[in-house]
């Protein structure tokens, strides 16, 4: 564990700090390598917000289909429901903090919300605020039954993540052209026609390449992807008000009965419950 870094909360001392938003936050420290990752966790999505700051490791950052190069001191920041993991480039031993919060308000948070999905992630700040972000992970990590402290770090990281959102976003990385054009074809291919053999067929390659493609970049079989953006679909047809039936056939369910059950599974709700949600 990582125990270098004073606390930052002198950055927004002498201020007036607003009142306490409704958020509960979990900050963790990592190492890992290419080879003990496999063992962890690859594509995923939260139902809350995820801030991820590089320590070391020579990584990238790919959010939904768009891939981030992460140097030391950078930011990437994900909304609920954003799909990301971390692509290995080597060995290196990869260190890293991850905070997760809930945003009760989007307001608070616009640089967050007031984006697409997998746009505008990155965050490089300049260099002496990048070392101010990563003391303030780790002032965050030391100081949990601090709840005074806690929250001012937390007010300066938002702070200063605000500020880059503004000043400082870092560039996307440029995919394999094979990988690019399964990936617009997914984009825009009705759910319900998507397959691994319709995605290797648009990238002009062999199954076992797609495979390889997607499992590098993406972080998930090209049949595992195409499960993901059928659920993507649903949930939002049923935000939109579509009912279950309507939702689980537009999406490319054959089965409603099918979907419902898988998507408790998943979700820890069903469908009807989740459309009601405000």
């Amino acid at each position: 564990m990582r125990k270098e870094g004073k606390p930052m909360a002198s950055i927004v001392k002498n201020q007036n700090l607003p009142p306490l938003p409704a958020c509960e936050l979990s900050v963790s420290y990592s190492e890992t390598t290419r080879k003990t990752h496999r063992f962890q966790i690859d594509n995923h999505c939260h139902d809350c917000c995820e801030i991820y700051v590089n320590v070391t490791g020579d990584v990238s950052f790919m959010v939904e289909e768009t891939l981030y190069p992460v140097s030391h001191g950078d930011a990437v920041i994900t909304k609920p429901w954003e799909h990301h993991h971390c692509v290995y480039r080597s060995d290196r031993p990869h260190k890293h903090y991850w905070l997760l919060f809930s945003a009760e308000s989007e307001a608070l948070y616009p640089h967050f919300f007031d984006r697409e999905p997998g746009k505008r992630n990155l965050i490089s700040l300049p260099a002496e605020q990048k070392e101010a972000l990563v003391a303030l992970c780790q002032s965050l990590l030391e100081n949990e039954e601090n709840a005074l402290s806690r929250y001012a770090d937390f007010f300066a990281m938002q702070r200063l993540l605000a500020y880059g959102a503004a000043h400082s976003h870092g560039k996307a990385s440029a995919l394999p052209e094979e990988l690019a054009a399964m990936l617009a074809y997914a984009a825009d291919a009705a759910p319900g026609e998507l397959c691994a053999a319709s995605l290797a067929a648009a990238g002009h390659v062999s199954l076992s390449t797609a495979e390889r493609l997607f499992r590098e970049y993406i972080g998930l079989t090209p049949l595992k992807y195409i499960t993901e953006k059928r659920f993507d679909k649903a949930r939002a047809l049923l935000k939109s008000g579509k009912n279950v039936t309507e939702a689980a056939l537009e999406s490319g369910f054959c089965d409603s009965s099918y979907f419902i059950l898988q998507f408790r599974k998943r979700y820890g709700i069903t469908p009807n419950a989740f459309r009601r949600q405000p």
